[in-house]
């Protein structure tokens, strides 16, 4: 698999790179800045929505990487939004395995799993995130 990462890693931030991509930074950054003042002018509010500011998280090989995608689709059931988060409607879950245009790069995920067939079972036994849970900002 070693092989695969360093097919794949151009489609990944670098792991000792902490810099992101000027275009990317700013777009986020209007998303985040549009939302809050949508929310807040919503809901007659004001004020910083996100108490604590994002983090970048270094992918520390296959495995990591893997588990972090097999964690950001289970989330939901993990905060108990739904038992079966392989239906989530938002979740990029379903958009790996569809043929539907997306901005996804699915085709670099699914090679982390050899298969589609690889990244479904994976997604369907329950993995053992503990050790990634450390780096998240979440309680």
């Amino acid at each position: 698999m070693s092989r695969r990462l360093a097919e794949v890693s151009p489609h990944l931030p670098h792991q000792h790179s902490t810099s992101v991509h000027p275009v990317l930074e700013n777009q986020f950054l209007r998303l985040f800045t549009a939302y809050a003042m949508d929310f807040n002018k919503r809901y007659n509010r004001a004020g910083n929505l996100f108490h604590r500011p994002f983090r970048r998280v270094s992918i520390a090989g296959e495995n990591h990487f893997m588990k972090m995608i097999y964690y950001i689709h289970a989330n939901p059931k993990k905060h108990g939004v739904m038992q079966d988060f392989q239906k989530y409607r938002w979740s990029s879950y379903e958009a790996h395995l569809s043929n539907q245009p997306t901005k996804l790069d699915r085709y670099a995920v699914l090679e982390w799993f050899c298969s589609k067939e690889n990244f479904i079972a994976f997604h369907q036994v329950e993995q053992d995130v503990s050790k990634i849970e450390s780096f998240l900002l979440e309680e």
